[in-house]
């Protein structure tokens, strides 16, 4: 009788499964790729944020040579605590969590992949080869671990990394980096008042880069956990 009980009362086996499914993604751009095409910005958003609404920070340095691409963050949510959402609810992106990490991270390796596959497509079309083009890309925040586990993990060559408020995570073989992309360039820049990241993290890793002899600078300036328009201006401009 009490073997019978214990059956119906001890939790089965759940197994996780995955499935890839097709999905739809959205990104936003400031300018268009043309003959004249230059330099390219691919910038990932922090967390909460959305596309199109970070892509305004970057208005002040487009050029006609210059194009930037925001991807965004392939999980929406609603910001507001409110149960019911209205029309006015205001809405968030995410790039990953800590559940089913790897596969999230994986789904944002290929799509960051997709989106670098677009742009080689768009400059061979006006016959522009990827050396006469510099390729950057800067993650801010949470989309600082987003494109330095992309640029490690992807098949993209960028020219440039910036990680604006955020470093690239632990789990990234800098080394291994270091080995497969040898010309990359890391920038490592920050308000002094951001509570999110500060200098002692940046200088660590800045040693660590150099270590795996990968050229890194830290670049500060006056503010908090924000893009700063005149600090982005003298980056984006170096």
């Amino acid at each position: 009788m009490l073997l019978e009980v214990l059956r119906y009362i001890t939790p089965m086996t759940i197994i996780p499964h995955h499935i890839t499914v097709p999905k739809t993604a959205r990104y936003y751009t400031l300018g268009e790729i043309g003959a004249s095409t230059r330099d390219i910005w691919i910038v990932c958003h922090g967390y909460k944020q959305l596309a199109s609404r970070f892509l305004t920070s970057f208005s002040n340095v487009v050029a006609d040579s210059r194009v930037i691409i925001a991807p965004e963050a392939l999980s929406r949510f609603y910001l507001d605590t409110e149960l019911l959402h209205t029309s006015n609810s205001r809405v968030g992106a995410t790039w990953m969590t800590r559940e089913d990490r790897d596969a999230e991270i994986g789904d944002i390796v290929s799509y960051l992949d997709a989106i670098y596959d677009g742009v080689l497509k768009a400059l061979d079309s006006f016959s522009v080869k990827r050396d006469q083009v510099r390729i950057n890309a800067l993650g801010f925040s949470q989309g600082g671990a987003a494109v330095g586990r992309w640029i490690a993990r992807g098949n993209s060559r960028v020219d440039r990394l910036v990680m604006w408020g955020s470093t690239i995570p632990t789990d990234v073989d800098l080394r291994a980096l270091a080995d497969r992309w040898p010309l990359l360039s890391v920038d490592l820049v920050y308000g002094n008042n951001d509570l999110a990241v500060g200098f002692d993290g940046l200088e660590m890793q800045r040693a660590m880069l150099d270590e795996a002899s990968l050229s890194a600078r830290i670049i500060e300036f006056d503010g908090g956990h924000v893009i700063d328009r005149a600090t982005l201006v003298k980056v984006v401009g170096d």
